[in-house]
């Protein structure tokens, strides 16, 4: 199952019509996808570099496996919150980046 949660109408709705996401399981906030009922296995996190401490943690509470743009988090104690929290809710947290090109 696929959804996706995003506050710019126009890249929710973009999003949404080139994955075939059934507009129960589109949402304008990434609050109101983690209140709904699990929906998948994981989820990927990309809110802005500061925001990604509350939905990291809201999701593996939730039970899904939370894959994180880089960084993981602004501060070390954010990172540490975060990895406690997926250790005490048996789910993984994943951090990934993409590596410049440099034009290529």
């Amino acid at each position: 199952m696929l959804a996706v949660a995003e506050p710019r109408e126009f890249w929710r709705s973009s999003f949404a019509e080139r994955h075939n996401i059934p507009s129960a399981s589109v949402f304008d906030d990434w609050r109101e996808l983690a209140e709904h009922s699990k929906l998948a296995d994981a989820v990927v996190i990309a809110t802005q570099d500061t925001a990604h401490t509350a939905p990291a943690v809201a999701f593996a509470e939730k039970g899904y496996h939370v894959l994180l743009e880089k960084p993981m988090a602004p501060t070390a104690a954010e990172c540490r919150q975060i990895g406690r929290k997926q250790v005490s809710c048996s789910v993984f947290a994943m951090c990934c980046g993409t590596r410049p090109t440099h034009g290529n």
